[in-house]
């Protein structure tokens, strides 16, 4: 029987063959270029069960992995919760080392140029490409001020728990507030939603309609009178499309 492990080999090698095959980095012909591939979609596998993206472009657009990185690896914009999520890899390549064997270092931590991105400076350092257009994404957020920031270390941290690893831990993060996602929640929260179908379990379903469509037009409306004062109701129709749209986002995170 195969270990959570190679399960978790084989889930990010099918990851890597959803990316187009001039994507030569996620397509590896020889032994050593796999362990790029796969820390590739060790991130590919967090942005599809955590944020529930589905497909392999959209989620490729959040990694910033490269050189001039800033220490970020990835991010993701949750308007829902007005989180804006910044996140740092680092994937073991044997099963030793994944399974509590190796934690990442205090020097990685320390390399996250957070506040230089955020907030960026004509003389401050400079970065690559894609976090640029993270900057950009970034500058387009209406009320920015609402939204909070967020590190997600995705890999072991053992000594997380103690008040003075906190400290230091926060420090390197410039006091930030983070989530440590280590080998076991990884297997809990990562791995077995993507096997079972149950990856972005939302708090509540929302099928956004648009009504210029005439399909979507209310079939009936009436105003009515509440405790909390007049207000209109409509009645309408959602299409068979927009459901199977959500059902095949949310597959079996429906039944939960």
């Amino acid at each position: 029987m195969k270990s959570k492990y190679e399960i978790l080999l084989s889930v990010l090698d099918d990851l890597c063959d959803q990316a187009p095959s001039e994507n030569k980095k996620y397509h590896p012909c020889k032994p050593e270029e796999y362990p790029k591939a796969r820390s590739l979609a060790y991130i590919h596998l967090l942005l599809k069960a955590r944020f529930g993206i589905q497909t392999f472009e959209d989620r490729e657009k959040c990694i910033t992995d490269g050189t001039q990185d800033g220490g970020i690896d990835a991010y993701y914009i949750s308007h829902e919760e007005r989180v804006i999520y910044l996140i740092q890899s680092k994937f073991r390549n044997t099963e030793k080392n994944f399974d509590g064997g190796k934690d990442i270092s205090y020097e990685d931590l320390a390399s996250m140029s957070i506040r230089e991105i955020i907030a960026p400076k004509s003389d401050g350092p400079k970065f690559n490409g894609k976090i640029q257009k993270m900057q950009s994404a970034l500058s387009l957020i209406k009320n920015p001020q609402l939204y909070e920031y967020k590190v997600i270390i995705l890999a072991n941290l053992k000594e997380s728990h103690s008040n003075k690893s906190k400290e230091v831990i926060g420090r390197l993060l410039q006091n930030f507030d983070y989530e440590i996602i280590d080998y076991k929640k990884t297997y809990d929260e990562l791995l077995l939603p993507s096997i079972m179908g149950t990856c972005s379990r939302p708090s509540e379903i929302q099928v956004p309609l648009s009504l210029e469509d005439k399909d979507h037009r209310p079939q009936a409306t009436n105003r009515i009178k509440t405790s909390a004062g007049n207000c209109r109701m409509s009645i309408l129709f959602v299409s068979t499309l927009e459901i199977a749209k959500m059902m095949h986002q949310y597959k079996n995170a429906l039944l939960k």
